[in-house]
């Protein structure tokens, strides 16, 4: 029977792209899958100094991109019991596309895009406090504030945490426009989120947008906030998507957060944009 893994997809959204394959069937004896990338838009040779991971599952994200985009191509190859790699199953590439905080213009934002939660509220790892303060998971923002992010808790939990209450916990933030962007983005960067991953349900002045699903992640970004230290264990993750016409407004505005499934997740930054 053939151990070469068919059905390989490969998905690209900004700094990341998810790969998907067929499992192989419980005869074949897999032991693991291994992971190759090479940034190139053609075929390459598998070996150990292009492996980028290696997992039982049938599902791998390569995040952590560069955000002016790139091209990503990928093999996937089987390992049993023994050791012995199957044939490397055929290359797919993927295109990924251009981050909006290099493209666009930042009309507004809440901390930096740099791969850190140290700017919020309580981070790096005093999780706890935020139970403590919004025992209610209820928790506002006002970008009127001196620092806003200073004001904004580092994570947001959600109904898989114990900690927090097995809340869905939802974030407000209010902010000010003079004008509305023709052409507006919204950006939400995160550093991790839980294993559990989730649903982050968003309204824009009482209006819901397409809830977004979020990652497996590393489960470390309660405890640590920097993916640029490789002890970390951090799964960061990126979400970009046009507003449509007539969400915002001039003057105030509000979003809310809600992770309404799953595990918290911990905030790089968001932000709005002029595309």
């Amino acid at each position: 029977m053939s151990t070469t893994v068919t059905g390989v997809k490969a998905e690209a959204d900004v700094r990341q792209v998810q790969l998907t394959w067929d499992l192989l069937p419980l005869s074949t004896m897999v032991d693991h899958y291994r992971i190759h990338a090479a940034q190139t838009r053609s075929s390459f040779t598998p070996s150990d100094d292009n492996l980028i991971g290696t997992t039982i599952g049938d599902i791998w994200l390569h995040s952590g991109l560069a955000v002016d985009g790139d091209s990503w191509s990928y093999h996937v190859v089987t390992v049993d019991a023994a050791g012995r790699h199957g044939e490397p199953s055929k290359v797919v590439t993927a295109e990924v596309p251009r981050s909006v905080t290099v493209t666009g213009e930042a009309i507004l934002t809440v901390g930096s895009f740099d791969g850190k939660t140290l700017e919020f509220h309580h981070a790096p790892d005093q999780y706890a406090e935020i139970a403590a303060q919004h025992p209610d998971g209820v928790i506002d923002v006002d970008q009127a504030d001196d620092d806003t992010a200073a004001q904004w808790p580092y994570l947001l939990p959600g109904p898989g945490d114990a900690w927090a209450g097995r809340m869905a916990y939802a974030l407000t933030w209010t902010f000010e426009l003079e004008e509305v962007p023709t052409a507006p983005v919204m950006a939400i960067w995160l550093v991790d989120t839980t294993r559990l991953g989730g649903v982050l349900e968003i309204e824009v002045n009482g209006e819901s947008v397409e809830p977004r699903e979020l990652v497996k992640g590393g489960t470390a970004g309660s405890r640590k906030g920097d993916i640029a230290d490789p002890d970390a264990g951090l799964l960061p993750s990126y979400h970009e998507f046009t507003l449509a016409d007539g969400l915002l407004d001039r003057g105030e505005n509000s979003v809310v957060f809600t992770l309404a499934e799953g595990g918290w997740l911990a905030w790089d930054a968001v932000g709005v944009f002029e595309a």
